[in-house]
């Protein structure tokens, strides 16, 4: 029998212009930590991984080297949305 353990690994902490901005509208992330586990990585790869059927869908399949990147996309993200305006959806 094969064990299925839980692992999670600390990937970063938010940055600070991220915790100030979530403050604003009353969110605390101060003392938090970004985490991936090895089940996300493991369906992340196994259910988004496969190059034809992502490509089908009109989507880029996700690589472990994708998976490495992680901790420099919460670090330094193209872009961030804090909150959700009730005028969207």
């Amino acid at each position: 029998m094969t064990e299925n353990k839980l692992i999670i690994t600390p990937v970063g902490q938010p940055e600070p212009w991220l915790i100030n901005a979530a403050t604003e509208i009353n969110i605390d992330l101060a003392g938090l930590t970004h985490e991936v586990s090895n089940y996300f990585v493991n369906h992340s790869i196994n259910r988004h991984g496969d190059e034809k059927t992502e490509r089908d869908q009109g989507q880029l399949p996700i690589s472990n080297e994708d998976i490495v990147l992680i901790p420099e996309v919460i670090k330094s993200p193209d872009y961030a949305v804090i909150g959700i305006s009730k005028g969207m959806g």
